[in-house]
């Protein structure tokens, strides 16, 4: 095996894990949310370093928040409610038939 194969399997390898993560954290925000939380509180236990401690400080998130549509953007993907268009401001089209030649 070569340096070079060596690193494109670290490479592919890489790039397939941040794809994982990310369809895992889009899929189920709310797992990855209680994962991330377990991880903190297993990073900020006594006994552990202070960078480990002031790592898992700032990784601990709060559970819960909104639904889609309620603001809280936890997942990226929320944004602020809208309110459906009402039928009086919609516009209708006439259609018209065509002469025939």
């Amino acid at each position: 095996m070569t340096a070079y194969s060596v690193f494109e399997v670290c490479v592919v390898s890489a790039v397939v894990l941040f794809c994982l993560y990310r369809a895992f954290s889009k899929m189920m925000p709310k797992t990855r949310a209680k994962v991330q939380n377990r991880a903190a509180a297993w990073l900020a236990a006594p006994g552990h370093p202070a960078w480990m401690a002031s790592m898992g400080g700032r990784w601990k998130q709060t559970e819960g928040g909104g639904g889609c549509g309620s603001g809280c953007d936890s997942c990226g993907t929320c944004g602020p409610a809208t309110t459906p268009a009402k039928p009086e401001e919609t516009k209708s089209v006439k259609l018209v038939r065509r002469e025939q030649v």
